[in-house]
């Protein structure tokens, strides 16, 4: 992998919260509408409240969504990560020729709990390390060109299509 390929955040995610966000706001404000015995200052402080508790959380997890990042260095597949319980910056490094399998996963009910791999994923395995390509977090146009250029230079290696 000569050329530098770095895959692109997808916007679904970012957009998906903002909808979640208003949607959540909207149905906070019709319920605390229908109680009849709520002044306006008792309906709007609550609302506020927990809008902004819930702005900080999306903003916090799509910034830290927006420091994991994936590209070829060289002959190499790169992942930099940030976790949410730890402020280091990983970096895993996986030479193309020590890719041992890749397979297409989804997490179990314990690996989605502690929010540590994507939910959908890619996998890119070697003996000793593994790197998570997200399938919601990159456009699905660049994850296919990091697997098409896997698949033209390991022809040996069973590649999942995207």
């Amino acid at each position: 992998m000569t050329k530098k390929l770095e895959l692109r955040h997808s916007t679904g995610p970012y957009i998906g919260a903002l909808v979640l966000y208003v949607l959540i706001l909207f149905f906070l404000i019709i319920m605390s509408a229908t109680h009849s015995t709520l002044t306006l200052n008792k309906l709007v402080e609550p609302i506020v409240v927990l809008a902004t508790i819930f702005l900080i959380f999306t903003g916090v997890l799509s910034f830290i969504n927006s420091r994991y990042l994936i590209f070829t260095d060289g002959d190499a597949l790169v992942m930099k990560s940030v976790s949410l319980f730890d402020s280091s910056k990983t970096l895993t490094s996986i030479k193309l020729s020590d890719i041992t399998s890749i397979r297409k996963e989804m997490s179990d009910v314990n690996t989605a709990a502690q929010l540590r791999r994507p939910f959908r994923r890619i996998a890119i395995y070697s003996d000793d390390s593994f790197i998570d390509v997200s399938l919601k977090h990159f456009k699905t146009g660049d994850v296919r060109k990091l697997m098409d250029e896997i698949r033209s230079r390991r022809p040996d290696l069973v590649v999942p299509y995207v």
